[in-house]
């Protein structure tokens, strides 16, 4: 078992300890450092860790907004979008749109595309995206309930 100690995911390996980066925001190339890093470990140990990734990524997608009960269906048109918390003055009015009190986003908080205004979106290549400047507006309960 890959013991977890203060966010980070410790390896040992023989006598050594090696302190790995937080497996949270774990990019691509994270992960396959993470995975070289480990290839001389006990197998089963390693094969502990990856479904224990595995699980992590797995988490269930849903809206945090009040009433909805949007979920991730893969191929559905319903796109999901992460609270903006490296913009923490965009972030705080994504919160203050929701109007629940004492609401704190985590890193996996997501509202659905039907929280947004059309003009929200921009157009690239055929695809939708968020504006970077975009907030929330049409909820069911809540500041602005108009659709």
């Amino acid at each position: 078992v890959w013991p977890l100690e203060g966010g980070h995911v410790t390896a040992k390996q023989g006598t050594e300890e090696t302190s790995l980066p937080p497996t949270k925001k774990t990019t691509d190339n994270n992960l396959k450092h993470l995975i070289f890093s480990l290839l001389n470990a006990d197998f089963a140990e390693f094969i502990g860790l990856v479904a224990a990734l595995h699980q992590r990524d797995a988490m269930p997608v849903i809206c945090a907004a009040t009433g909805c009960n949007n979920k991730f269906v893969k191929g559905s048109e319903i796109r999901f979008y992460r609270f903006p918390l490296s913009k923490p003055q965009l972030a705080s009015k994504w919160v203050q749109s929701l109007g629940m009190k004492n609401f704190i986003p985590t890193a996996n908080t997501c509202l659905c595309s039907e929280h947004f205004r059309t003009d929200c979106f921009r157009d690239y290549n055929g695809k939708q995206f968020l504006r970077e400047d975009a907030v929330p507006t049409i909820f069911s309960q809540g500041p602005d309930s108009s659709k």
